[in-house]
């Protein structure tokens, strides 16, 4: 097993072979734990914590780039055992719809409006039955995709579907639920990280 330094993170190193990375704690090496299938991983350097993934440490360690120091929108994976390094707007313009999927996502988009409509109609058990399930499902992709702990997630998902009842309380909001969901509460979950930073650095003052 060669483990490799991974700049920008003092006191980190990775395997890159069997795709492990590891904390120098009190002089020994600790398996750093991955907290999604996507290989994501909480580190810590400067007194921070953040999220990021084994691939982007594995391709810093072996490219000597400093972890800090990559653009932001820059989207590092694996692809068939290799590397892969692009940004959003290249993954979207090369994604590929099956027409299966736009014909299922095109049949809850009517269904979602006609959930909506009711609603407004004073008929509003359906939608928020579909809000209650749509809230779980966002709780779960926020602990597996970005590795949040339950309690952060909840949290979350929670303010996404509260976000999306002032949205119909202000008219008629986008039929696509869970993505407006997803959106509101990826932005709390933002706001919520710079408050923990902004927490984290100050300091007592000794008088």
């Amino acid at each position: 097993m060669k483990l490799l330094p991974i700049p920008g993170l003092p006191g980190y190193r990775i395997d890159c072979e069997n795709q492990v990375a590891y904390q120098l704690k009190y002089g020994v090496l600790k398996e750093v734990k991955q907290r999604t299938k996507y290989k994501v991983v909480n580190i810590y350097s400067n007194g921070l914590s953040t999220a990021t993934t084994i691939y982007r440490m594995m391709y810093c360690a072996q490219n000597g780039i400093d972890i800090t120091k990559i653009p932001p929108g820059t989207y590092i994976g694996m692809r068939h055992g290799v590397v892969l390094v692009t940004n959003r707007e290249e993954m979207n313009q090369n994604r590929f719809t099956p027409k299966k999927t736009r014909e299922r996502n095109l049949e809850q988009w009517r269904r979602n409006t006609d959930l909506i409509n009711r609603y407004y109609a004073g008929d509003t058990e359906p939608l928020l039955e579909e809000l209650k399930d749509i809230e779980k499902r966002v709780k779960h992709h926020f602990v597996w995709t970005y590795g949040l702990c339950e309690e952060r997630a909840e949290i979350v998902a929670a303010y996404g579907v509260n976000r999306y009842m002032d949205k119909l309380s202000e008219g008629f909001p986008s039929p696509c639920i869970i993505g407006s969901v997803i959106k509101y509460a990826r932005g709390e979950n933002s706001r919520l990280a710079k408050q923990r930073q902004y927490e984290d650095n100050m300091k007592p003052i000794e008088l």
